[in-house]
């Protein structure tokens, strides 16, 4: 019986996994790093801002897997996690005129001065030319592979 019932079980179990090659590794997953210099205000402000500013983030971004603001010195380390590509194109639109976090953006760049910003994963010569504008002291390291997981959990858990 008990080797009946381990049988049942591995072969349950085995039904429901998904090998190596089924799983999405996340290939098209950006990170961003964002080394800011404190321009304007108290810490306290800005930590405070920055809590409602990640709030709204959280509300009309599904496609930011993360976003974190870490001390780093005197400065701030700002990490932000996107599904691909497009999610960063939608980001920017977002903060820019006219989107629906260009006020909370306006209020970013009066709390921060951006001296470097390291890009990481899989992007196109068109989202490079997209990005220029923006002036900012980008550089960029391509993916060689990587995995992403949890968010789907994380984002179901806010709905």
């Amino acid at each position: 019986m008990k080797k009946l019932f381990f049988i049942t079980t591995l072969l349950l179990l085995s039904c429901n996994s998904k090998t190596l090659s089924e799983i999405e590794k996340g290939d098209d997953e950006v990170i961003i790093l964002s080394y800011l210099k404190i321009e304007n205000s108290s810490k306290q402000k800005i930590y405070n801002f920055l809590e409602n500013y990640v709030d709204k983030v959280i509300l009309v971004e599904p496609q930011s897997y993360g976003y974190g603001f870490y001390e780093y010195g005197d400065d701030i380390l700002f990490i932000e996690r996107f599904k691909n590509e497009d999610a960063i194109i939608s980001h920017a639109k977002n903060v820019s005129e006219g989107g629906v976090l260009q006020k909370d953006y306006a209020e970013y760049n009066y709390y921060f001065e951006p001296y470097k910003v390291d890009v990481f994963g899989k992007i196109s010569q068109d989202l490079k030319d997209y990005l220029e504008p923006y002036n900012l002291p980008i550089f960029y390291y391509p993916n060689i592979v990587s995995f992403s997981k949890g968010y789907e959990t994380k984002w179901e858990e806010l709905n």
